[in-house]
Formats: structure tokens, sequence, C-alpha cells
């Protein structure tokens, strides 16, 4: 499995805490810091395992100690854990931004990741709320308008579909009626480490 390396975290430096003016958010700061730490670790194994499974699958070396059905499923798993991880660690960077103490460039390098990841909540949401995407419900618990679709599934008036891996993809049709997708792919956790390294180097 591939180790992506991340900075020391900064909340556990020695002089931390006198890099921010309020001593009243230490607490909260540190541990949203350990929160995008452990999220970056939880979405390095889940693209180990995923990237395991997934040339396993393609050499037809499946486990017969288990139905089909089942061994088929565990490439799903990993896939979604990596996409919960994603979303844990934006919400977490999310919420460094609403401190008005701590660095601006937080907020930059949220953005950036959204950038990165610009389906990221659209495929959460849709994963979280199955139910609600298959009777053609958006978030707001009305009809979604289908967009066309020309991505591994051809439908010009779109089409419902979800839980899809195409490659390395994982898609599903969001709230807004596009097919979203999230890449777990070695590039995703390059984009990854580049912007923990970036946030944890602003604490220097």
């Amino acid at each position: 499995m591939e180790i992506f390396q991340i900075n020391s975290n900064p909340s556990f430096e020695f002089g931390f805490l006198d890099n921010l003016d309020d001593s009243s958010i230490v607490s909260d700061v540190r541990m949203l810091l350990l929160q995008l730490e452990n999220t970056f670790i939880d979405a390095n194994l889940s693209y180990g395992l995923f990237n395991a499974e997934y040339h396993k699958q393609r050499i037809n070396d499946n486990d017969s100690s288990i139905p089909r059905k089942y061994s088929h499923r565990l490439i799903f798993i990993y896939a979604k854990n990596f996409v919960q991880a994603l979303d844990n660690f934006q919400r977490a960077l999310k919420t460094l931004t609403t401190y008005k103490t701590l660095p601006k460039e937080i907020s930059k390098l949220e953005n950036k990741l959204l950038e990165f990841f610009p389906d990221l909540r659209g495929v959460r949401n849709s994963m979280q709320h199955m139910e609600d995407r298959i009777r053609g419900l958006d978030s707001k618990n009305k009809p979604l308008t289908l967009q066309p679709i020309n991505d591994g599934i051809i439908a010009p008036n779109g089409a419902y579909a979800f839980d899809n891996l195409h490659d390395t993809k994982f898609k599903t049709t969001m709230s807004n009626g596009y097919y979203g997708e999230i890449d777990i792919s070695r590039q995703s956790m390059i984009n990854l480490q580049e912007i923990i390294n970036s946030v944890f180097d602003l604490f220097k």
C-alpha cells in the first residue's frame, strides 16, 4: 500500500499556542487539525484498499470463500469510505475558515480542494440519501431535473444512475440532476496531500 506522507501536525508542536491571538479557540483548532490528519489517513487507507481490490477484480481473482455478490461489493465499500473521508476532511477545513484569528489562506485552500473535487458534496449527499435519488427527489424533496449523460453511460435526456464505478471513478446521479464523480486515484491523493501540507505549513 502506498503511504502518502504529510507534514507533522502543528497542533502538537511547541509554540503552536503562541501562533493564535485568541487562546479560547486553541482546543477547537487543535482537534480540527487532528481531524484533518485522521481523515487524510482514512482517505489514504481507503484508496489503498480500493486500488488493491480494483487490480484484484481486473484479473478475476475473487475470494471464493464468500458469495460473488458479496465480494463484488468490497470495492464499493472502499470507494464510499474514500468519499466519506474526503467529505469529513472538507468539513473540518471549512470549520477552520470560520475562525477569524486563523490565516485567511485556509479559505483559499478549501476553495482549491473543491476545485479538485467539484462534485464532492453532491456525490456524498446522494450516497447518504440514495432512497431520495431512487425516487427521483432532490435535496429539497422535489422532483429533480435530469441532465444529459455522455460518460460511460449515453443518455441524452439524462438517467437515474447510482452507485457506479467507471474505472477508478465512483459515479452517481446528484440532486441537481447531473452525473457526479469522485476519482479514487493516486492523483486525488496527491491533491489531498497538497492541501493538508499547505494547511499545516500555515501554522509553522
